[in-house]
């Protein structure tokens, strides 16, 4: 069989292969080619390789400061400064005590006092004046009670008054004490709890002047009020 051998040029030749070379070779036209624009091009566009996602944490802004930030001892001491001063705050408003009036006034006798803590006493009283938690008392007053001292656990002196006789006189305003059933819906959605320890809390409520005398009290050193 003869084998027909095609060379593409700009004539397309067909030669039998083993004719005579006398024989001239047959020749036809080129076959028409549609445009170049018509033509599809086989050549996909190349695409950017695939990056794998990266599992390091995006970079944090450092210029703000964080929402989060826990404050230190140190701010809230700057930040607060002012209830961290040493002195007593007081609370908006003033006490008032009602006594009844059946019940007679009570002066109670003036308790001894140890010469080891005499001094000690003294200062403390003093002091007190100077943080306008007592005053002296010159004037007579119908209701006086006694004088007592307590030893704090740090070692210092707790100044107190024994005020039996005008408690069973005291006409008492009825309160609802909240129970735990009530406060606990309140803190449904709360996250963060303190707790806090007032320095002599009692101390940054202001009786008001009537009842202030009320509560005159007899030392060695003379009467006093808070």
């Amino acid at each position: 069989m003869d084998l027909l051998a095609v060379q593409f040029s700009n004539l397309c030749t067909l030669q039998a292969a083993g004719a005579d070379e006398s024989t001239p070779p047959t020749t036809l036209p080129r076959p028409s080619l549609p445009p170049r624009s018509h033509v599809p091009s086989l050549q996909q566009p190349a695409q950017r390789p695939r990056s794998r996602p990266s599992t390091s944490a995006p970079p944090t802004d450092t210029s703000a400061p964080s929402n989060a930030a826990k404050l230190t001892e140190a701010d809230v001491l700057t930040q607060y400064a002012d209830l961290f001063d040493g002195t007593l705050g007081l609370l908006d408003g003033e006490v008032h005590l009602e006594t009844d009036p059946n019940i007679r006034p009570v002066q109670m006798p003036l308790r001894r006092l140890p010469v080891a803590i005499r001094d000690r006493v003294q200062l403390e009283l003093n002091k007190m004046v100077q943080d306008d938690i007592i005053t002296p008392v010159t004037e007579p007053t119908p209701w006086v009670s006694a004088l007592l001292v307590v030893a704090k656990p740090d070692g210092g002196l707790r100044i107190i008054i024994d005020p039996k006789p005008l408690n069973k006189a005291l006409i008492r305003s009825t309160y609802y004490m909240p129970t735990l059933d009530d406060i606990l819906p309140q803190l449904s959605n709360v996250k963060v709890f303190s707790t806090t320890d007032i320095s002599q809390a009692f101390y940054h409520l202001k009786l008001d002047e009537e009842s202030s005398y009320l509560t005159t009290f007899e030392t060695p050193f003379g009467r006093y009020r808070y």
